[in-house]
């Protein structure tokens, strides 16, 4: 019971946090019932809320200056692996991404990127660009001889035809470390406007046999790597998803896992 600081009288509520005297009719807010104790108590609260509330934010900004950082040391250790691919096909032209596997040129891509656009067989005029070299490539294998129509695994092999002295093999990564909310890197040649880097978590590890993950991709990015936070190959970029309408879905991209290239590289008998 609310009692009267004039004369003792009971006090009533009469809505909005007022109440009202029924003997005086002298009118007071809630506060004005709270303690100086009380006082004390509410506001060493709030000042506690506030201090966890300012801890979180210098956490969140420690950690997202440490991702920047990151990302930047990374692309960095990483970006004179990393192949933009321009393919010429009987119809048409187009770009993808790629990566280097081994100290003598050979590449990773998809399918689709190196297979000609009208009979899905090897496309025989590509060229790459990595770390400001123009070089000719070849392609060694196919995986999927459908361009990543068939049932195949939608992974090629390229020979690049030289290998300059300050351009590099990226190491491939163990898939059974990889871990579902894990920082990812992916480094492509966004519509074929230059090398780029974006950086999200992976979503799923295995949806329907692929590495889930949401870094903003482009077309331009197929075939491209998806690194973890060591600088290992986790994945190859093969699409994003598309929606009923034909839209892209935002935050929805796949890979192939590297185990699947790893059985490609000993299938075609080449050392790493």
């Amino acid at each position: 019971m609310k009692k009267c600081k004039l004369c003792g009288g009971s006090c009533v509520s009469i809505g909005n946090g007022q109440y009202q005297c029924d003997c005086c009719g002298n009118t007071y807010s809630e506060t004005d019932f709270i303690s100086l104790q009380e006082r004390a108590t509410i506001e060493a609260a709030k000042t506690k809320a506030a201090e966890e509330v300012k801890a979180k934010v210098a956490i969140e900004e420690a950690k997202i200056r440490a991702q920047a950082s990151s990302g930047a040391e990374l692309f960095d250790q990483c970006k004179d692996g990393v192949l933009e691919i321009f393919c010429r096909g009987k119809r048409s032209a187009w770009s993808g991404s790629g990566y280097i596997i081994s100290a003598d040129g050979y590449a990773v891509t998809n399918a689709h990127v190196a297979a000609d656009d009208t009979d899905g067989r090897a496309c025989k005029d590509i060229t790459v660009r990595v770390n400001d070299y123009t070089i000719k490539a070849d392609v060694v294998a196919l995986a999927d001889n459908k361009a990543g129509r068939g049932d195949g695994i939608d992974l090629a092999i390229l020979k690049l035809a030289r290998m300059p002295q300050n351009v590099k093999a990226l190491p491939l990564g163990d898939f059974d470390c990889v871990r579902t909310g894990e920082q990812i890197f992916v480094i492509g040649n966004s519509f074929g406007e230059g090398t780029s880097i974006t950086s999200g978590i992976v979503s799923d590890k295995n949806r329907g046999g692929f590495l889930m993950y949401d870094c903003a991709t482009n077309p331009g990015n197929s075939g491209g790597p998806v690194f973890n936070m060591k600088g290992e190959i986790i994945g190859t970029h093969v699409s994003g998803r598309v929606t009923a309408n034909g839209s892209k879905a935002q935050g929805m991209n796949y890979a192939i896992p590297v185990s699947y290239v790893k059985q490609l590289v000993k299938k075609c008998g080449i050392i790493l």
